[in-house]
């Protein structure tokens, strides 16, 4: 793709000779979120091996499940916690 220069952009779009194709900035679109999507696999891919064994799958089991809910102590407030 040839680069311009922003006013050159502006000249060819006030004269109508500029238009954006919807499908490639679609295909590219969906490129980088698919290489982005690799990208991630692969490095949850390298943690699991490094955490290794049963802490590996014990991390994957907690993030597919997601949060924990909050404790009995903790959505109590300080003051009416029992010593």
């Amino acid at each position: 793709m040839q680069k311009a220069s922003l006013d050159e952009l502006r000249g060819q779009i006030a004269a109508g000779q500029y238009a954006v194709d919807s499908r490639a900035l679609a295909g590219d679109i969906l490129a980088k979120f698919e290489l982005i999507r690799r990208v991630s696999r692969g490095l949850v891919g390298e943690a699991e091996e490094d955490a290794g064994g049963e802490a590996g799958l014990i991390t994957a089991s907690r993030r597919r499940r997601g949060a924990r809910p909050a404790s009995p102590q903790s959505r109590n407030p300080r003051s009416e916690r029992l010593p």
